[in-house]
């Protein structure tokens, strides 16, 4: 064999090779591919399912329903109906001396924190 026919066939071979590794390295994209669709679908179709549960949950008769039973609600009577004049002023930022129930803390925000903890736990 001489030189030329031994050198086209490496050629050939290396050539051989690489395709092989291209056809390979695309089926195993291409399952991953298919793994990857399906999980798509499945995600779809659970999000189908989620949207269809959260139509009939926000009915308006259950919801009406619901807040009859739970909520007890009433109609606003006339006397709960105020004027913005009739409301208290709000106190000036760092003026806690005019809050009545605050805890007076002397600018120290731990013991004012220290005494809202307390007033919560009802200690």
């Amino acid at each position: 064999m001489t030189r030329f026919a031994v050198t086209w066939m490496f050629v050939v071979t290396c050539a051989a090779l690489a395709v092989f590794y291209v056809s390979q390295t695309v089926e195993r994209l291409e399952r991953e591919l298919a793994v990857e669709q399906r999980t798509i679908l499945q995600h779809q179709e659970a999000i189908h399912v989620l949207e269809a549960e959260w139509s009939y949950l926000n009915r308006p008769e259950r919801i009406s329903l619901l807040a009859e039973r739970f909520l007890a609600l009433a109609p606003l009577s006339a006397d709960h109906v105020v004027s913005l004049n009739d409301l208290p002023q709000r106190p000036e930022p760092g003026d806690t001396d005019q809050v009545p129930g605050l805890p007076q803390a002397n600018g120290d925000p731990l013991a004012v924190h220290a005494s809202l903890a307390s007033m919560r736990s009802g200690e």
